[in-house]
């Protein structure tokens, strides 16, 4: 048989040394049952797997089998990483995409898709969407070491005026079954009036079309977009103080701006997050000195929120750090009695929402170099989405082998 590559080692039977006792006992289970252990199983031993037999590759490559996967460790807090953004202090071009796993707290290798790394704007069932630079986004699966370069957006600006990005995101329309980039453009007239494009790239069609334009202009958005419950959700400012959810139907593709004033108004820091699928916001203030986190609940038309769980100043831990207003939440522990928690781009803590505390033998200390910044880390499961005719990633310098 010919000679067949498998988790970087190349064997002569198609199956790597430490798997090969078992390829007999493996092939002789029923199928539903070799899919019931490949649920269980992470990414990079399934791909092994794809080596065994063709009937392995065929339940492994069936898009029942990834959605069930992904789903299945979603459920189970199995398979997560921790996605790390960070950059060389006053040098914005030398920045790195690190990826940790966060049952080892080990960081991973894995080749990167460019070699100026690009910054990550949304993430969905295990895909992240990469701004490259201001003309090319790309979604990148870090588990598959695959990506795939996106077409440019067809936006036409006027003769002497200019566009911005003020908002994009990376989401799922189940409906269609088709993944969707969406990205939020304000376009400037001459004249200095401004438009507010909307424009959306599905995955399937490989192509983008402009869908209903925002209805009014913002003061400011917050760029990353939030992908919770077949919605794409943005946080933007109307004035000092006054904030707006800003929410995008990934099936019909129309947008809806609530406001969140007066019930949470006049905070020192407001965030969105996602925990668990579900969309988290975080409010900030001095006077009482607490963050306070809530889980969107669904209350027909209406914003609906309940409290998750609060954080306080009194905490050694969050006084020491003096970096207060930047208290994110990543998400629940593999237990599911504690959550995640970012302290200000600086430590990864578990904290107990009972008996609230923090757990400081669970922790990890994000800048340990001085000269680094983190921003923004968030966590997402191992999944085997497919890009569809995504370029596979090699190691710098590794040249195609010729078949024979």
């Amino acid at each position: 048989m010919d000679n067949q590559v498998c988790c970087g080692r190349v064997t002569t039977d198609g199956v790597p040394d430490q798997l090969a006792h078992k390829v007999a006992s493996l092939a002789e289970l029923p199928e539903d049952l070799i899919f019931e252990i490949l649920l269980f199983s992470p990414v990079k031993a399934i791909l092994c797997f794809r080596c065994l037999s063709k009937s392995f590759c065929r339940i492994i490559d069936s898009e029942e089998f990834i959605n069930m996967h992904y789903s299945r460790s979603a459920e189970n807090k199995k398979h997560r990483k921790l996605i790390i953004r960070e950059r060389a202090i006053g040098r914005w071009s030398n920045r790195s995409v690190n990826v940790f796993d966060v049952d080892s707290g080990l960081e991973e290798t894995i080749n990167k898709p460019y070699k100026r790394n690009p910054k990550p704007y949304g993430y969905c069932n295990g895909l992240i969407l990469l701004f490259v630079d201001s003309f090319r986004l790309a979604l990148w699966n870090p588990s598959t070491q695959k990506y795939r370069n996106l077409p440019r957006c067809p936006i036409k600006v006027p003769n002497g005026g200019h566009c911005t990005t003020v908002g994009m995101g990376l989401g799922y329309d189940s409906t269609r079954g088709d993944y969707k980039v969406v990205l939020i453009e304000d376009v400037q007239t001459v004249s200095n009036t401004h438009v507010l494009q909307s424009w959306v790239f599905g995955l399937r069609s490989n192509s983008w079309k402009r869908v209903q334009d925002f209805p009014e202009r913002k003061d400011g958005f917050i760029y990353f977009g939030h992908f919770a419950n077949g919605y794409l959700h943005w946080l933007c400012k109307y004035r000092i103080g006054e904030y707006a959810l800003v929410t995008f139907d990934m099936a019909k593709e129309t947008i809806v701006s609530q406001s969140l004033y007066p019930a949470f108004s006049r905070l020192l820091q407001i965030d969105l997050h996602v925990i668990d699928g579900c969309l988290c916001l975080s409010c900030v203030s001095w006077n009482p000195a607490e963050a306070v986190f809530y889980v969107r609940e669904k209350d027909g038309t209406k914003l609906k929120w309940s409290t998750l769980f609060s954080v306080t100043t009194e905490m050694p831990i969050l006084f020491d750090m003096n970096r207060f207003k930047d208290v994110r939440v990543l998400g629940y522990s593999n237990d599911g009695d504690k959550v995640m928690l970012d302290l200000g781009f600086k430590f990864i803590v578990l904290y107990d929402v009972k008996q609230k505390f923090f757990s400081s033998t669970e922790s990890r200390k994000l800048d340990d170099d001085r000269n680094k910044v983190c921003n923004y880390p968030f966590l997402c499961h191992e999944s085997l989405v497919s890009l569809g005719g995504g370029v596979s990633q090699r190691k710098s310098g590794q040249k195609r082998k010729k078949r024979t």
